[in-house]
């Protein structure tokens, strides 16, 4: 079953560049509103999303966890966590390969190069990349308590995020 939309990411700095990510369905960007979506996400192993996110300090930079983090027998698997540092024309993978669903990426507001990555893991076995972590161009490292605290204080701070001239 698809058709569902796992996260949308607006651009900080301009309010009609958006990107949607689809459960089945990749990566779309629009520059005009919604009028038109472009895929972006097409030339890459995997198509399901569990979220996208946009570095505050840098529009350009875009990082996307794969795997749809829903537990339904039509979920389909990720491989990791991928960034772009041109708007989406070139993803590199940067790791958590065996993390299979991403549920949440918050990239650090001053540092494009550093994200926060929530990996529920393989979702009916044992074992896999599951947990929090912090995502530094590829090299990852669990340290639940302090990316606990600092996930939630961003989770707090998203909707103010999402509204231009308000942050």
């Amino acid at each position: 079953m698809g058709g569902r939309v796992s996260d949308i990411a607006i651009d900080p700095r301009n309010p009609f560049v958006f990107y949607v990510a689809l459960g089945h369905g990749g990566v779309f960007k629009s520059g005009d509103s919604g009028v038109s979506f472009d895929p972006i996400f097409d030339k890459q192993p995997v198509m399901s999303i569990g979220a996208i996110a946009i570095a505050p300090s840098d529009s350009d930079v875009i990082w996307v966890g794969s795997g749809e983090a829903n537990d339904r027998n039509s979920s389909d698997w990720g491989d990791g966590v991928y960034r772009t540092t041109d708007g989406g024309e070139h993803w590199t993978n940067v790791g958590l390969k065996d993390s299979r669903t991403i549920a949440r990426v918050v990239v650090d507001p001053k540092n494009p190069d550093v994200a926060y990555v929530a990996a529920m893991g393989h979702l009916w076995a044992d074992g896999g990349e599951r947990g929090l972590y912090s995502a530094r161009l590829g090299i990852s490292r669990p340290d639940r308590t302090r990316l606990a605290a600092k996930m939630l204080a961003e989770f707090s701070k998203a909707p103010m995020a999402a509204r231009p001239g308000k942050n």
